[in-house]
């Protein structure tokens, strides 16, 4: 009877010690990983600190009961562990509130606000702006690469180029004969065609290729890389020159759609337009339009 008894008891400490080890086990990506959690991530620890604070409650308990110097550093680890699931918590809380602004779970930082609200109410004493001070060279990526654009554009002015060149050489081929190198003038004709074409095509290279700027005071440079290519333009501005969005003066429509191309425009000291930025969305060129403009205030 004494032996069943042992039995039985041996049998449930092992399986107290089983639950331990894998309690321990789903606990440890919440202090052993390195690198800061995802917002996927952040969510998915804090549905497993809910699952481990539920079942440490118990489980810390009956470890205690456990007698071997073994059993002891487990339950000391299990309860070092289970106490630290609130802070373990608080602290993604508090990650979430950066990463999801606006998300319930979120906790933010209050005094990081206070201090923030105490540096605005010091701007708005002094009458400077409130908005953050620009680095000194602004760097923005204006347009990424966006494949599909360029493939609807290249398509487009494949097709339309390719056309152009097939009916011209008939064309001005079926007149030669009759007005000799007379009919070349109507070279001047198909130039009209022959420049939507190229303009279609210059609009797919420039939406396959990543464009970027760099501000340095006045002067802006321009960057468009795509592959090993790069290219780059160097504009000095009006002194009086604001961002603004609009439809460039020499814009191209978009692929076959008849709609016009939207940029980021300024002025250069010249009055001619620079623009930029045609592949960004609307709500990116706001964002950029009002980076350029504090920095050109501030910097100006």
């Amino acid at each position: 009877m004494g032996a069943m008894q042992f039995s039985q008891e041996f049998e449930a400490d092992g399986y107290v010690r089983a639950q331990a080890h894998e309690w321990l086990a789903q606990f440890a990506p919440l202090v052993l990983l390195d690198e800061a959690p995802s917002r996927e991530e952040v969510d998915a620890q804090l549905v497993a600190i809910e699952k481990l604070r539920t079942s440490g409650r118990d489980l810390t308990s009956r470890l205690s009961f456990l007698q071997s110097s073994e059993d002891q550093r487990l339950a000391e680890t299990m309860q070092k562990a289970y106490g630290q699931l609130d802070s373990i918590e608080s602290d993604l809380r508090r990650r979430l509130g950066r990463l999801a602004p606006g998300d319930l779970r979120g906790q933010v930082d209050l005094t990081e606000i206070q201090e923030k609200l105490a540096e605005r109410e010091a701007r708005q004493e002094l009458g400077v702006s409130t908005l953050p001070e620009p680095p000194p060279v602004l760097e923005l990526v204006t347009s990424p690469s966006n494949p599909a654009a360029a493939a609807g554009a290249g398509i487009f002015g494949l097709g339309w180029t390719a056309f152009t060149v097939f009916h011209s050489v008939l064309m001005i081929g079926g007149m030669f004969k009759a007005f000799g190198w007379g009919a070349l003038a109507m070279l001047l004709f198909y130039s009209i065609f022959y420049a939507v074409g190229i303009g279609m095509l210059a609009t797919a290279v420039n939406a396959l290729a990543t464009e970027s700027i760099e501000l340095n005071g006045r002067t802006l440079k321009i960057k468009r890389v795509l592959g090993g290519w790069v290219r780059e333009k160097v504009y000095e501005l009006s002194p009086r020159t604001k961002a603004r969005v609009g439809t460039p003066n020499m814009g191209w429509t978009n692929g076959n759609k008849q709609t016009p191309t939207m940029a980021i425009i300024l002025t250069d000291e010249t009055g001619k337009e620079v623009s930029m930025g045609t592949g960004a969305s609307l709500e990116f060129r706001g964002r950029m339009v009002e980076e350029i403009n504090h920095y050109l205030d501030v910097n100006g």
